[in-house]
């Protein structure tokens, strides 16, 4: 499993994750997931807490195929205990984001490409969205500003941080970057 840092043009978030998508899968060999934040959906709607949203994904997603981790593990892998009574609308956009971050990984997915993923997120949940990623399958982050996040620095807390692959676009493909490995 890698973790790679894309970099591309910012407007390919926005205005051609299609064809970013279609260029990832490429490079990869494989088809990838897409996760693209929407300003106006903070979640599901149907659930007032954490507990609850948790509950009601998880259920609906274990229909197509069983979750990587049933409620408790992934309660526990994600850190999210303190917030599980919490009302999701009263959580800061970080952790909503956050949540539903957690909650897309959740699914066994082949690749994943995840767009604008780690805006509005601590240093701290960036690392624990990156050592779940590692631990699942290939996953491709593309963000407003890559450096920040092949930036971050070291947790000495938490060794298991997994290197970070580059890789560019350039409009018409996505090849690794000289010297990513």
């Amino acid at each position: 499993m890698a973790i790679y840092v894309l970099t591309s043009n910012p407007n390919a978030i926005d205005f051609d994750h299609a064809g970013l998508q279609a260029r990832v899968e490429a490079a990869l060999g494989s088809m990838v997931a897409l996760y693209r934040p929407l300003s106006f959906v903070e979640h599901s709607g149907f659930s007032e807490t954490v507990r609850e949203e948790i509950g009601l994904v998880l259920s609906n997603h274990a229909g197509d195929q069983p979750p990587l981790r049933l409620f408790d593990a992934f309660v526990q892998a994600w850190d999210l205990d303190a917030h599980l009574d919490r009302r999701v609308l009263d959580l800061s956009g970080g952790w909503r984001k956050f949540l539903g971050l957690a909650l897309f990984m959740n699914r066994p997915l082949p690749a994943r490409l995840l767009l604008d993923a780690t805006s509005h997120l601590s240093d701290a949940r960036i690392r624990t969205l990156l050592e779940r990623a590692a631990e699942q399958s290939d996953a491709v982050f593309c963000e407003y500003d890559p450096q920040l996040l092949l930036a971050l620095p070291a947790d000495a807390s938490a060794p298991g941080a997994p290197p970070l692959r580059r890789l560019h676009d350039d409009g018409t493909a996505v090849t690794e970057a000289i010297g990513s490995r």
